[in-house]
């Protein structure tokens, strides 16, 4: 869950957010996901959470991809990201869509020294 503008909006890591990282990925599924969920959770990389989070949110049409971006951009304290990023690695984690390649994302930053 991501509170933008004193509203609260659920994430999805299903089918749909599978579909839009793979239509906006350069790569192979796996790859893009690993890669995003690498550098969201282990570098706190601001593009790659941004794109996570939209791609788990885009089912709700309240909410526009500009609005996440102003709020990861002006308004996301550091404590508030923290949260954000703590919250997708335990998504990610327990989604059948997102668990194996999360398992992936760990062995490999644990390999390079990053978790």
């Amino acid at each position: 869950m991501i509170k933008i503008n004193g509203k609260e909006y659920n994430l999805f890591f299903g089918m749909r957010f599978l579909e839009v990282i793979d239509a906006n990925g350069q790569s192979d599924l796996t790859e893009n996901l690993g890669y995003l969920l690498t550098t969201a959770i282990y570098d706190k990389n601001l593009l790659s959470i941004a794109k996570l989070v939209k791609a788990g949110i885009c089912t709700n049409e309240e909410i526009l991809p500009q609005d996440i971006d102003s709020y990861l951009e002006k308004d996301a304290t550091d404590k508030e990201l923290d949260k954000l990023v703590s919250f997708l690695k335990s998504t990610a984690k327990t989604c059948n869509a997102t668990k194996k390649i999360m398992k992936q994302a760990e062995a490999l930053a644990k390999e390079n020294g990053f978790a």
